[in-house]
């Protein structure tokens, strides 16, 4: 089956993320998917693990870069992308386990949207929320 989605992670120095990361994309229900990361010249051991991973992880796929910037790691990323959706996913953050399922869905009930957003929350070292998105953004 081929896949619905792209996940597209930029990674710099982010090792201490990256297992919580990845783990909520294995966790999404109902959702086929890839997994392109590029790392930005990462100088944390992000590297190595990233590397074993991609080893692993069929669906992982590694691209590296000397420290251009995250535009430049989402650029060559979506270069990369072989599903129809492209979903934006930052090394340090982490999804619900719906939220390809539910973004997917509208998706096919809204055919004539090509770009969709979804809220998030922000929360603090202790993982104490702060204010969602869509609270914090008027």
């Amino acid at each position: 089956m081929s896949t619905q989605v792209s996940v597209i992670i930029p990674n710099y120095n982010c090792l201490k993320y990256l297992e919580t990361c990845i783990n909520s994309i294995y966790q999404q229900n109902d959702v086929n998917f890839e997994i392109i990361i590029v790392d930005d010249g990462s100088t944390d051991g992000s590297i190595d693990y990233l590397q074993q991973l991609a080893k692993t992880n069929k669906e992982v796929r590694l691209f590296t870069q000397n420290r251009k910037g995250v535009v430049a790691a989402r650029n060559l990323a979506i270069t990369q992308a072989n599903s129809e959706y492209v979903a934006f996913l930052d090394a340090d953050d982490y999804w619900s386990k719906d939220k390809l399922a539910k973004q997917l869905a509208f998706h096919t009930e809204h055919p004539e949207c090509v770009l969709s957003f979804t809220d998030y929350m922000h929360f603090n070292e202790k993982n104490e929320d702060i204010i969602s998105c869509f609270d914090y953004w008027t």
